[in-house]
């Protein structure tokens, strides 16, 4: 169908393994058709990894909002490590929903994003 268009900003995302630490996943949605379309995200997140700081929660709804034809919406996401996440790569998984003016899914959008989780290098210099 293609009715709206999803960009993320960077892939992958890195964070910190072994330490409380933060990164933000930026993604932009654009309405390619005749709207307007009501927009919700579902995510899920491995259990390694957070989507609220200092506890565990893996999965979350985000609201996008109403997109009319022609406008773009940036929205962004944060992802919490622990003390118990190790380096490895996951991935975050988005169900875009997108429903009509009658409150009917439309389309249904599944999108994988990585999250890198890796120990910084030490010989890496600071500007």
């Amino acid at each position: 169908m293609g009715t709206v268009s999803i960009e993320f900003a960077e892939q992958p995302v890195t964070i910190r393994p072994f330490t409380p630490d933060k990164a933000e996943v930026h993604f932009t949605l654009s309405l390619n058709s005749a709207g307007p379309y009501w927009v919700e995200c579902l995510v899920e997140s491995p259990r390694q990894l957070s989507l609220a700081p200092q506890r565990e929660l893996d999965r979350a709804r985000m609201m996008i909002g109403i997109l009319n034809k022609g406008e773009s919406k940036n929205k962004d996401l944060r992802v919490f490590s622990s003390n118990a996440t190790y380096p490895d790569t996951y991935n975050i998984k988005f169900t875009f929903l997108i429903y009509d003016r009658d409150g009917v899914i439309a389309e249904r959008v599944d999108y994988k994003h990585d999250i890198v989780c890796r120990v910084a290098d030490v010989n890496a210099k600071v500007l």
